[in-house]
């Protein structure tokens, strides 16, 4: 399912099913138990999830918002959602041991700690009292799943979020948290020009990069409103807010990471590790993943080189662009 396409499309809309169809089960189970309908649940897919770029290893990283119906109190209808959301979760995980999808809810305001699932009302609350910086550059990333009443309202909701005045104390939270990232979160022991999530020009540079336009410019720009990091990247061009030539290579190193990425775990059968996320070292591994990627003889070779290329490129953007380094 969707070999190395870089894009991600069929993995997140197999997802979408999956996820429809289990909450359809969960709720309908729910008012039989309670003999009535007592909530309606929408799940918001976010992170790459969100911007329909899954890999084979992604997680489906959701937030849940409710709304009661039928009569039911805001306790009647919190305790129902929760119930369907952990339904869901059961639902999705249980499907084989290798098949099932691990619905991950940490993005919900106050992580673990906070409720399963809140109103539209409830977290439009939070969103404006005690959202923090990277919450709002989350929500960047935020797509309803579905189109009713409750995912439209969604939309609007995390898009107020997302794209209202960004300040200048919050551009150095986000350049203070990229800074701290890059130095506590590559893993130990690896080549960081290899890493192509966290290293220089890798995912995240490319990601953060155009996020941050998103955030400054996406209130005057409507097609800037997107989950989608290479429609993003397409819009910013076409307004005139990032360069033809350094859009092309954005696009370039981003294209080049998630195919490496989807090519690791054909080439080893991993689906978790740090090794997908590295451009292997050793020629065996190399060698396999070149191939699989469509590089003929001298493949090794060439796969480094472009990997090396694009992701030095791609760091001298997010350095002129994000970094405001000249």
């Amino acid at each position: 399912l969707g070999g190395v396409d870089p894009r991600g499309h069929a993995i997140a809309d197999a997802t979408d099913a999956a996820l429809l169809g289990a909450l359809a089960i969960a709720g309908r189970e729910d008012a039989e138990r309670w003999g009535t309908e007592r909530a309606r649940v929408a799940f918001v897919a976010m992170g790459r999830y969100g911007g329909r770029e899954c890999s084979y290893a992604s997680d489906a990283d959701v937030i849940a918002l409710h709304e009661p119906v039928g009569g039911a109190s805001d306790s009647e209808a919190a305790a129902s959602a929760t119930a369907i959301v952990n339904r869901v979760k059961k639902l999705l995980g249980s499907a084989t041991s290798q098949l099932g999808i691990v619905v991950d809810l940490d993005l919900r305001p106050e992580g673990k700690n906070g409720p399963m699932s809140r109103t539209i009302a409830s977290h439009e609350e939070y969103a404006q009292r005690w959202a923090s910086t990277w919450e709002r550059q989350a929500a960047v990333r935020a797509r309803p799943i579905g189109d009713g009443e409750l995912a439209q309202a969604a939309r609007s909701l995390f898009e107020s979020m997302a794209y209202r005045q960004v300040s200048e104390s919050e551009v150095r939270d986000i350049r203070l948290l990229k800074a701290r990232m890059e130095n506590e979160r590559l893993p130990r022991g690896t080549e960081p020009a290899r890493h192509v999530k966290l290293g220089p020009g890798g995912l995240s540079d490319v990601e953060w990069t155009i996020q941050l336009i998103q955030m400054r410019h996406g209130r005057e720009v409507e097609a800037l409103r997107t989950s989608s990091t290479t429609d993003a990247i397409a819009a910013a061009r076409d307004a005139g807010l990032l360069g033809a030539s350094d859009a092309e290579i954005l696009l370039n190193a981003w294209d080049l990471a998630t195919r490496i990425r989807a090519g690791n775990t054909l080439a080893t059968g991993r689906m978790s590790g740090v090794k997908l996320d590295v451009v292997p070292r050793d020629s065996a591994e190399l060698g396999a993943l070149a191939a699989i990627l469509g590089y003929g003889s001298g493949g090794l070779t060439a796969l480094e080189e472009d990997w090396l290329r694009a992701a030095r490129q791609a760091r001298g953007v997010m350095e002129r662009t994000f970094w405001e380094q000249q």
